[in-house]
């Protein structure tokens, strides 16, 4: 977030690029995967993250607010999610196709996945002319 200066999308889109890797290949890959595959997100405490609520309290603290229209810790909490719903669908997908060998899909085609809806979450997908 420090060297966003405080741009919530701009810090998660380069968290997202510099990470994937480790997430969908590394040596916790595995653990990644149970976590997500079982919709149990109490696992990521024993990666040291805390649970979301404090993430989300630390994210706001550094968020520049005046960058995003939100009114309240309340709707900064809802995008977050919105965000994090990003994240987890496309390692998710990943691991899916991974499984199933035959459809299987590339990191790369995931991040790029995975920035084109964060992108749609950031600037709309609709077309003005």
């Amino acid at each position: 977030m420090k060297k966003t200066d405080g741009d919530l999308f701009e810090a998660s889109k380069q968290f997202f690029a510099s990470n994937i890797m480790d997430v969908l290949e590394g040596s916790h890959s595995k653990f990644y995967q149970t976590m997500i595959e079982a919709h149990d997100f109490r696992l990521q405490k024993s990666l040291g993250h805390g649970n979301i609520h404090q993430l989300t309290q630390e994210l706001y603290e550094q968020t520049n607010l005046s960058l995003l229209q939100i009114k309240s810790f309340e709707e900064f909490s809802d995008l977050v999610s919105l965000m994090l719903s990003i994240f987890f669908k496309s390692v998710g997908n990943y691991f899916h196709l991974q499984r199933k060998k035959e459809d299987s899909i590339s990191v790369i085609a995931v991040q790029e996945k995975c920035l084109k809806m964060l992108s749609w979450l950031q600037y709309g997908v609709t077309k003005i002319n």
